[in-house]
C-alpha cells in the first residue's frame, strides 16, 4: 500500500510540477497559444494540490514539498530530522496526502 500511495504522489508531483512550468511561462506571456479551459484546469490542479498540502501538519508538508513538489537536494531533510523520524513522517504524510486526494 505505501508504495502504491507513493506513485501516486509521484505522479501527481510530476503533474504538478510540469502544470506549474507551463502556468509559469503563460503567466509571463511566453507562451502564446493557451486557451482560457486550459488555463482554468492548470489552475485549478495547482491550486487544489496546494490547498491539499496547506492542510497537512507543518512537518508533513515541508517533506512533501521537498520530496516531490520541488526541487531539492538529495537528503536536505537532515538539517531537520533524525533520518528514523524523517522516513516516520514521511510515511504518515504520503498517506494522508493520498487520502486527502482520493477523499
Amino acid at each position: 500500500m505505501q508504495k502504491d500511495n507513493e506513485a501516486i504522489v509521484k505522479q501527481l508531483a510530476m503533474i504538478y510540477k510540469k502544470l506549474k512550468r507551463q502556468y509559469y511561462d503563460i503567466d509571463n506571456l511566453m507562451v502564446s497559444e493557451c486557451d482560457n479551459r486550459e488555463l482554468a484546469e492548470a489552475f485549478e490542479y495547482i491550486e487544489t494540490i496546494d490547498v491539499i498540502l496547506a492542510s497537512l501538519p507543518d512537518d508533513e508538508a515541508l517533506i512533501l514539498r521537498n520530496d516531490y513538489f520541488s526541487s531539492r537536494q538529495a537528503k536536505w531533510y537532515m538539517n531537520y530530522f533524525t533520518k528514523s523520524t524523517y522516513y516516520r513522517i514521511r510515511s504518515r504524510a504520503i498517506d494522508e496526502f493520498v487520502r486527502c486526494v482520493t477523499a
